[in-house]
């Protein structure tokens, strides 16, 4: 459609409640261009309803994720000149419960690749590419508000594709991203939030990340809180009666099942370190239901604060 023209003014009509009456609602206005109308000759393809990710695949297609309305979220493989259905069909309905017509009664318009009802509520879409999944090269991860989950879809190279993994993660997740060593970073909508590092089963932590400090911190006076745990055999004593070292290395001892603990301090916050400790989250990082047991009633007080500070004091490489 390059180089065509519009009218030179557009009627406007008030939302209506559903798409069966958007067809008889009545014009409230009509808009005029200050100059040429070149929406035709800027549209590259039309029919979409609320775009929430846009993203080219590494062979260079171009797919786009959007929400449908009660049912009907939709991934599209954009083409040139297509009209992908929005507002005449969708897979949901309205609202209101007014049934849309099916894409399957419309073959001149394009159906989508992959349709969910009901929704997953997409929050964005990514290609993977990095080092630390390496068998999900190439896949693309639908992040889920509603559904609270993470999708994700394998593509055949073909224009085709499936939704072949979906984790319950239990959290409004806004957007998933890659990082540059191959982890997958998932932010949390929620007040408050969270930012998580998805890593492969015991290197990492599921808990949000610790923030730097807004400003630089003061000089602190010397005493109790500000040095390292009074009694370290204690502390010893309270991680090998509670199993600990069954599932996390301690200094150079413990297993490799979860996480290891050697430099958690430079990670985590030491109010997320107690968290994890009394109040566990019920996942881990892969989506798994999480062993790991609550300590609120068995180390509490003096032991919990010693244990922190302990925790927060391991270096890295012991």
């Amino acid at each position: 459609m390059a180089g065509k023209t519009g009218a030179a003014t557009v009627p406007v009509i008030d939302p209506p409640e559903d798409t069966e009456k958007a067809k008889t609602a009545p014009i409230v206005r009509m808009y005029t261009f200050s100059g040429p109308n070149l929406t035709p000759s800027e549209t590259w393809a039309s029919g979409f309803r609320t775009p929430y990710g846009l993203a080219f695949a590494p062979d260079g297609r171009l797919w786009e994720l959007e929400r449908g309305p009660r049912g009907g979220d939709e991934l599209n493989l954009i083409e040139r000149g297509r009209n992908y259905g929005w507002p005449l069909v969708s897979y949901g309905r309205n609202y209101n419960g007014v049934p849309i017509p099916s894409p399957d009664t419309r073959p001149d318009l394009t159906r989508p690749v992959i349709y969910w009802v009901p929704v997953i509520a997409p929050g964005n879409l990514m290609f993977y590419k990095g080092a630390m999944f390496p068998q999900w090269n190439g896949s693309a991860f639908a992040s889920g508000l509603a559904s609270e989950a993470l999708v994700r879809i394998m593509f055949d190279g073909k224009g085709g594709a499936r939704a072949v993994q979906r984790w319950n993660v239990r959290r409004r997740v806004r957007d998933v991203e890659v990082a540059p060593d191959g982890a997958l970073w998932m932010i949390e909508d929620a007040n408050p939030g969270g930012l998580f590092r998805l890593t492969p089963l015991g290197t990492a932590v599921a808990a949000p990340a610790a923030q730097p400090p807004t400003s630089a911190p003061g000089p602190t006076a010397p005493g109790p809180a500000a040095s390292a745990p009074a009694n370290a055999d204690r502390v010893k004593s309270l991680i090998a009666n509670n199993n600990c070292l069954l599932c996390h290395r301690v200094g150079r001892e413990g297993g490799e099942i979860g996480p290891s603990l050697n430099g958690v301090g430079t990670r985590r916050t030491a109010d997320q370190i107690r968290a994890a400790i009394v109040s566990p989250p019920p996942t881990t990082s892969t989506g798994m239901k999480n062993p790991m047991p609550s300590y609120e009633k068995t180390i509490a007080g003096e032991d919990l604060r010693s244990l922190v500070r302990y925790l927060s004091s391991l270096p890295a490489n012991p």
